[in-house]
């Protein structure tokens, strides 16, 4: 047997940075040793800087996938490219080149195949054209300043016996395996610099200042350049910590005792811990920051300095220690490397900050605390804070299988959700099994474990294979949800049952619960589920299943059984604004609420309903206003129940009733009634944003009688909608069939739209629109299709006057129907109507829009209609205005008239706008 000894790569690198040119010029050497059995034919390299270089790269797509826009948007002066001069080995030129698909990736053909234990050193000479940094938060910070992470050409990862070249995604990773360096930096004399590894000052050249960096078996390398940067030291022992961190008031003493209060933990948790040298910069940790420490403005300053600076410092370390230090995947392993990092910061929490809430704070302050005192959120503490994140995504149907890997994870979940979810399953199987978590970390340090082998060796040393059907829920969607039934209460004596949803056969508890406080807690075996259990009651009020350590589950509100009167029925709790869930409690919401429309006037009132911040299946609303022009109550209620459908591509299915009233003239209400019924469906891929929906419906509306018109004041109708979407921040595409049936007509319409970003900023957009009656039993054009603003019969557009024909209120803009933005006399159609809409930017929120239609009515000829003008896209489909230029009627440009003729679009609802801010993590 020959055993072939593991020599990492080394890497000789002479640096030269242009900050005029913005640039880096590069020499460098790379010394690689075959540690295989089998003879190696080519090398690959990354090559991520050249990611910048253009918007098809997997880097480009990424960043569009989660709507940042500014990259592909850039100018190409602003974005960063690799030029390659050569790459030899020795006086021989070798042929090389890049993937189609993989720009950031270079392949290099050997002259000669490299033999088991042969070494080889490549040279290679290039410039690095530095990347803004307001990309990825790498390159160009500002003038003179510059973070550098993966801008040198690195060999690729190599398992078993082949070269896996990923791609630069931008996901805090490191795709190399670890290597010697030795580095020179050659920069102008008024810059400084400070990196992760060690350096020393070697000397000056011209203008140039020289530091020589080295390090051994490391993966990471961080630089930063910079005039006016600067990092505090701080002594731990023998261990260094430099950091930029700042905190205000919180003096460098203060900073020390918290750094030695860190230091002391990591080594008491990691045995033979050797590192000299910390390094943590606040460039690095606003990449990845510890999600809990965001959640509230820190404008506010909602946390102690010292708490802010330790956590952030270990989160920061652990990040690291994780990557340098053991043999993880970056991508396939993120599932398990998370969940470590995430498990020590609770350690650190549970033994120096016990039960620290959420908003502790904020609580301390008098007139905050009068309001929030009696919410559930106000009592969170930062170890509960996984469970919430975690099922935050459940209700919303879009976690994740816990062992997929990184770059499949959409945004939330990879920042948060995942990492939630492998803590709360480490957390519970120690406490399940007592198994020591730490145990298995030094066994995964020690053995090297990634891939299959690590989550085999993950499922035996839990037990997870003996679990009946668990092992299979975890690679999957499946939730969990356990539930008490069949609870009987008699004297002191508790009878029930304890049942899993999917049937799977968990280790669980009993806890009781008095005066909100947990005063016992048993375990049970899997096997007593479904069982019939009799246990004393303990004057308890609740009885709990998990209550110290909870499973990853759909509904834990079920977890909770009130035993104190004989009705077991949950005692009902008014609050203030939305919360989340209380399992004590059943909860209602109430908060002011203020609408506007031209006849309620200002309508205020409250709005009463049962949503927490955590979706749930069922949600009621009514919300009672007074309107101050009618002085009548208006109003509405609406109620919908979803069914969750966590393996299937019909993710929901919705059923809703609810009705409302309020005013559509002066003095002249309406009244609906409304059920529907829709599923849902999307690609298995999440990440992707495709998206269908099919929906049934009723609708009776009841209009007071208008004595100026013969409109028929009541009527129902049905109809059948099917909706595509792929939104996307460049592409948007959508398909609308919309089928209406009632006694008056019959009516069917198609309409689709596609957007597009183009490289100059500029977006083209085209829609179009067609609609046909099947029947007509009326003579009125109340019903009719429009060839721009619609009657809107159905009541489903937020119009602020919809009877207004004249006006400022006149001139609201809805994209409907025909989509024209001017009137005509002769805009209804009896028979059929298509029309085209278009636009075209211009220079940033300016476009040109172009619209033709033709309507065609009964025993009448069709007729063609044209409109042309300028569109101010100050925030697409929430605020816009119209300016016609030239239409069917003529030029438009009358100073008189004019003012009147223009269109708006304005939307006032807050769950609409918040769509904007949202899409980016979900």
């Amino acid at each position: 047997m020959v055993l072939h000894a593991q020599v990492p790569p080394t890497y000789y690198i002479d640096v030269e940075l242009d900050n005029e040119a913005e640039s880096l010029v590069v020499n460098q050497t790379i010394r690689f040793q075959n540690n295989e059995t089998k003879s190696i034919k080519t090398l690959n390299l990354l090559d991520w800087a050249n990611a910048y270089s253009s918007t098809d790269s997997p880097l480009a797509k990424r960043l569009v996938e989660e709507y940042t826009r500014s990259f592909y948007l850039s100018s190409k002066s602003k974005r960063g490219s690799t030029t390659i001069e050569y790459i030899n080995e020795g006086e021989t030129t070798l042929k090389w080149n890049r993937p189609k698909d993989q720009i950031d990736v270079i392949i290099v053909s050997l002259e000669n195949p490299l033999m088991p234990n042969e070494s080889i050193d490549i040279n290679i000479k290039y410039v690095v054209k530095i990347p803004d940094g307001k990309f990825t938060g790498y390159g160009i910070l500002d003038d003179n300043s510059f973070f550098f992470e993966h801008f040198f050409i690195r060999l690729a990862l190599r398992n078993n016996n082949a070269w896996e070249p990923l791609s630069f995604l931008d996901l805090e990773e490191s795709q190399s395996q670890a290597a010697n360096f030795d580095i020179i930096w050659n920069i102008p004399n008024n810059l400084k610099i400070y990196s992760n590894i060690v350096s020393t000052k070697i000397g000056h050249r011209d203008n140039l200042t020289l530091y020589k960096f080295s390090a051994l078996n490391q993966k990471i390398l961080n630089f930063h350049i910079g005039e006016f940067i600067n990092y505090n030291e701080y002594k731990s022992g023998d261990v260094l910590f430099s950091t930029n961190l700042e905190l205000d008031d919180y003096p460098k003493d203060s900073s020390t005792e918290s750094i030695v209060k860190v230091h002391s933990f990591i080594t008491n948790k990691f045995d033979g811990f050797t590192e000299k040298y910390i390094y943590i910069s606040k460039e690095k940790n606003n990449k990845r920051p510890y999600y809990a420490l965001t959640l509230i403005p820190s404008i506010i300053k909602p946390f102690e300095s010292s708490f802010e600076l330790e956590i952030t410092i270990l989160y920061a370390f652990l990040q690291q220690y994780f990557t340098e230090y053991f043999n993880f995947h970056p991508r396939k392993d993120f599932w398990l490397k998370s969940g470590f990092y995430n498990f020590l910061i609770l350690q650190y929490l549970e033994e120096y900050y016990p039960n620290k809430k959420l908003l502790e704070v904020l609580e301390s302050k008098a007139l905050i605390n009068f309001f929030t005192q009696h919410y559930t959120l106000s009592k969170l503490t930062f170890e509960k804070t996984a469970d919430q994140f975690y099922e935050f995504m459940l209700r919303r149907n879009l976690q994740q299988p816990l062992f997929t890997s990184k770059e499949k994870l959409i945004r939330f979940n990879e920042q948060i959700a995942t990492p939630s979810l492998s803590l709360m399953w480490l957390r519970y199987f120690e406490e399940q099994k007592n198994n020591s978590v730490f145990n298995f970390i030094n066994q995964t340090q020690e053995n090297k474990w990634t891939g299959e082998t690590l989550v085999n060796q993950f499922i035996d040393f839990f037990g997870i294979s003996k679990i009946d059907g668990f092992e299979q829920n975890l690679k999957s969607r499946n939730s969990l949800d356990f539930s008490f039934s069949k609870v009987k209460v008699k004297d002191d004596k508790l009878t029930f049952e304890v049942k899993e949803k999917n049937n799977i056969s968990l280790p669980f508890s009993i806890g009781w619960v008095r005066d909100d406080s947990l005063i016992k807690v048993s375990k049970f075996d899997a096997e007593m589920l479904n069982k019939s259990l009799t246990i004393q009651s303990y004057e308890a009020d609740y009885i709990s299943i998990n209550p110290q350590i909870r499973t990853p589950e759909f509904n834990p509100r079920n977890n909770y059984k009130h035993i104190k009167n004989s009705t077991l029925i949950k005692p009902f709790r008014l609050t203030l604004i939305k919360d989340i869930e209380n399992p004590f409690y059943n909860q209602l919401f109430y908060n002011p609420r203020v609408k506007f429309n031209a006849y309620d006037g200002i309508s205020f009132g409250v709005r009463l309903n049962n949503k927490t911040i955590k979706s749930r299946p069922l949600k009621i609303t009514a919300q009672p206003l007074y309107s101050s022009i009618q002085n009548k109550i208006i109003g509405s209620f609406f109620g919908t129940y979803t069914m969750y459908n966590e393996n299937s591509p019909f993710y929901f299915s919705n059923f809703s009733l609810g009705g409302s009233s309020f005013h559509y003239d002066n003095d002249l209400s309406y009244t609906l009634m409304n059920a529907s019924a829709t599923i849902f469906k999307r690609t298995p891929d999440l990440r992707l944003n495709k998206n269908q929906a099919l929906r049934v419906f009723w609708q009776y509306v009841k209009r007071e009688q208008n004595d100026l018109t013969a409109d028929k004041p009541n009527y129902n109708i049905a109809g059948i909608s099917y909706v595509y979407a792929n939104k996307s921040a460049l592409r948007h595409i959508t398909f609308n069939s919309l089928s209406e049936f009632s006694k008056e007509f019959g009516k069917l319409s198609l309409t689709t739209e596609y957007r597009y970003l183009l490289q100059s900023g500029r977006q083209l957009s085209l829609r179009l629109f067609a609609g046909k009656f099947l029947y007509k039993n009326t003579s009125s054009n109340y019903f009719d299709l429009s060839l721009t603003r619609p009657t809107d019969y159905l009541f489903q557009y937020d119009f602020l006057g919809r009877s207004e024909t004249t006006g400022f209120y006149s001139q609201q803009f809805v994209m409907a129907e025909g989509g024209f933005k001017s009137s005509f006399d002769q805009q209804y159609s009896n028979n059929y109507l298509f029309s085209l809409n278009t636009s075209m930017g211009i220079w940033r929120w300016i476009e040109t829009y172009g619209d033709i239609g033709y309507v065609k009515n009964n025993r009448a000829k069709g007729r063609t209609y044209f409109d042309l003008g300028f569109r101010l896209n100050l925030l697409p489909d929430f605020l816009e205005l119209y300016f016609p230029i030239y239409n069917s009627n003529g030029l438009q440009l009358d100073e008189y008239s004019y003012k009147q003729k223009v269109r708006f679009v304005l939307t006032l609802d807050p769950k609409t706008l918040s769509q904007l801010f949202s899409r980016k993590w979900f």
